[in-house]
């Protein structure tokens, strides 16, 4: 589940640095070889919530309210 979560959130990430994403600052990802940690930097504080309906135990979707994104 780590290293899906991982690749998703290197979207988040992209799309970030592309400036697709307001009030996201930085994105970070750490761990180790059985978990993994990303850390996402705002300007101001979001709720989130697991979304439930993944394909598979590896695979986690978060949503997280509150942040403004392009439509680009």
């Amino acid at each position: 589940m780590a290293a899906v979560l991982g690749g998703a959130l290197c979207l988040v990430a992209a799309a970030h640095a592309q400036g697709a994403h307001q009030g996201v600052l930085n994105v970070r990802f750490g761990g180790d070889s059985s978990t993994t940690r990303v850390v996402i930097e705002m300007d101001r504080s979001a709720h989130g919530r697991e979304l439930p309906g993944a394909p598979d135990e590896r695979t986690a979707v978060l949503q997280l309210a509150d942040i403004n994104a392009d439509d680009d």
